[in-house]
């Protein structure tokens, strides 16, 4: 076989394995990172952010009632809102960062470099983005889709992965028992403020 034909058909397996490689680590429907993925990520950072001592925050992120949204309107429907919110998270997320769905209709953002206030103002962002969608599907309209948020940070409310990831949801059910759609940071009081004065991040 002559030698371009094999360099050829080397270069073709190496980009097999690596278009595998990548959808093993992606969810299929939005095309950001799965749970996989994020597991991966998060030894990673939590590595460099001991080893830096460089900050690094979690979003972790739920739509408000989706289940509803699926009887009332159909999966397709669901699967739409699903995508969409893909699409806004890929938007928002900066350099660096990972977006990702670990499954149903959770996602996260993964914010190296991040101190929990910085993150707190990215979060709300993409809170008041999610309120304003105007979503139709099959020529219906989806109504106002809404989104609850939690924030957590390595080192304030978390030394491993786990923890983090646990600090994160737990100020997310907090955001849906104080009546949805709205951020908290972890190891914040409802009745204490929720943002701060920073300027809005780009």
């Amino acid at each position: 076989m002559p030698l371009t034909r094999q360099l050829g058909l080397a270069l073709s397996a190496l980009q097999l394995q690596d278009r595998l490689r990548d959808q093993s680590r992606r969810d299929p429907l939005t095309g950001l990172a799965n749970r996989r993925h994020l597991e991966e990520e998060l030894d990673r950072q939590v590595s460099l952010s001991v080893s830096t001592a460089s900050p690094l925050s979690l979003v972790a992120l739920d739509i408000d009632h989706f289940k509803r949204l699926n009887d009332t309107f159909g999966h397709d429907a669901g699967d739409a809102v699903l995508v969409q919110m893909g699409q806004t998270l890929r938007k928002f997320t900066p350099v660096g960062a990972l977006a990702a769905r670990p499954g149903g209709e959770e996602f996260c953002l993964l914010l190296p470099g991040f101190t929990g206030d910085e993150a707190l103002v990215l979060a709300e962002q993409v809170r008041a983005a999610i309120e304003g969608w105007s979503l139709a599907h099959a020529g219906i309209s989806l109504g106002r889709i809404t989104a609850s948020l939690g924030v957590s940070t390595w080192g304030d409310t978390a030394t491993s992965g786990p923890a983090l990831v646990k600090a994160a949801d737990e100020a997310l059910y907090q955001a849906k028992h104080a009546g949805r759609n709205r951020v908290v940071l972890a190891g914040t009081r409802l009745d204490e403020p929720q943002t701060d004065t920073a300027e809005p991040l780009s």
